[in-house]
C-alpha cells in the first residue's frame, strides 16, 4: 500500500498533473482485473492499429459513435468532476 500511496503522491505533486481526483480508495482482497498488466512499450502507427481493441478516432464519424456508446458512463464522469 505504502507503494501505491507513494506513487499516488508523485502523480498529485507533478505539476504536469492538475484536479486529481481519487475514484476509490479502498483494499482489496483479490486483483479485481486479474488478466490486465499495465505496461509500456513504443509502438508504430501500423503495430499500434493491430492491437486488440483499438478505436481510431481521427473522424468525428468514429468519436460520434463511441460517445454515443459511452454516453451514460461520460455523463456521470462529468456529474461526479461538475459535483467537486
Amino acid at each position: 500500500m505504502a507503494d501505491v500511496e507513494q506513487l499516488l503522491s508523485n502523480i498529485i505533486h507533478d505539476a504536469r498533473n492538475i484536479n486529481v481526483v481519487v475514484l476509490s480508495d479502498m483494499m482489496l482482497a483479490e486483483r479485481v482485473f486479474s488478466t490486465w498488466w499495465m505496461g509500456f512499450r513504443r509502438m508504430s502507427t501500423a503495430e499500434l492499429m493491430q492491437q486488440k481493441g483499438f478505436i481510431e478516432i481521427s473522424s468525428t464519424e468514429t468519436l460520434d459513435n463511441i460517445l454515443d456508446r459511452h454516453k451514460e458512463m461520460l455523463k456521470l464522469m462529468r456529474d461526479y468532476y461538475h459535483a467537486l
